[in-house]
């Protein structure tokens, strides 16, 4: 019963979602752009549609890895083969969005320990920023709970601030989706039975998103290619033989994580910089 209470009112979140967000206009999809993420997949996890579109229009998209991308699996991986291979993922995935291999870079920061690392990054993105100016700015929400996502917006908006830089800014969310009632609370089926105690943290969470992700972009022309671009990330979505408990993405609340990426809509919380 819970089930399916909670699929109801993530369908209905979902409508008002898409209905209160404007349609990004026209013109703003023909614009070059930079893309900053903090490790290899957040770049197809929170635009890669977008990122296709952008492509498929003519703009030219430039994407900056924050992180090396080396502390998902160092459990079962040595760190530097892990980054040398997510780094190398980074650029099948950007190519089958479209960007082109010299647009992409890699700040090579360690993995899980950008907030120790914000003014190092900070320079380095007003660096990228001034060598190839645009208008256009897709970053990190600021919310996203992930203190590795926050610190690279806050390197991002740093970067800007550096390079004296104006153009529109488009936050990206990410593990923003991970919070019910798109994914159930916690791992055990039966948790979801907690939610009413819960309802005042429930409710803020929904309440974030609703008034955040004000703008969208259709998408679902590009989601073939935006799967293509998440499969290559394959430490990520793809259960390595040789390690049977390697995590990957799937394995979040039963993939319905995922589903969250799928949905043929991409939103974001969009602002002039500096405000």
């Amino acid at each position: 019963m819970f089930k399916g209470i909670r699929k109801t009112t993530k369908r209905a979140f979902d409508e008002s979602l898409r209905f209160r967000a404007q349609m990004l206009p026209q013109p703003e999809l023909a614009q070059d752009a930079w893309v900053v993420a903090p490790h290899p997949d957040d770049e197809t996890l929170g635009c890669g549609g977008t990122i296709a579109e952008k492509s498929a229009q003519g703009a030219r998209v430039y994407v900056v890895f924050v992180s090396d991308g080396s502390g998902s699996h160092a459990r079962w991986m040595n760190r530097a083969d892990l980054a040398a291979r997510r780094k190398t993922e980074g650029y099948e995935a950007c190519d089958r969005l479209g960007v082109r291999s010299e647009d992409v870079q890699f700040l090579d920061l360690p993995d899980g320990d950008l907030t120790n690392h914000v003014e190092r990054g900070t320079a380095s993105l007003a660096r990228l920023f001034s060598d190839r100016p645009v208008e256009q700015f897709f970053i990190p929400h600021r919310l996203e709970p992930p203190p590795d996502h926050a610190a690279a917006a806050a390197m991002a908006m740093g970067g800007l601030r550096e390079a004296r830089l104006k153009g529109t800014v488009l936050e990206y969310p990410v593990w923003m989706w991970a919070r019910w009632p798109w994914v159930p609370r916690g791992d055990d089926p039966n948790r979801d039975q907690s939610t009413i105690r819960q309802a005042p943290v429930i409710a803020a969470g929904v309440r974030e998103m609703m008034s955040e992700l004000r703008w969208r972009v259709d998408v679902r022309p590009q989601i073939t290619n935006k799967r293509q671009a998440l499969a290559c990330h394959e430490t990520q979505t793809r259960r390595f033989a040789e390690a049977t408990e390697w995590p990957v993405l799937s394995d979040i609340a039963g993939g319905e994580f995922l589903e969250c990426f799928f949905s043929g809509w991409e939103y974001f919380h969009r602002f002039v910089a500096p405000e």
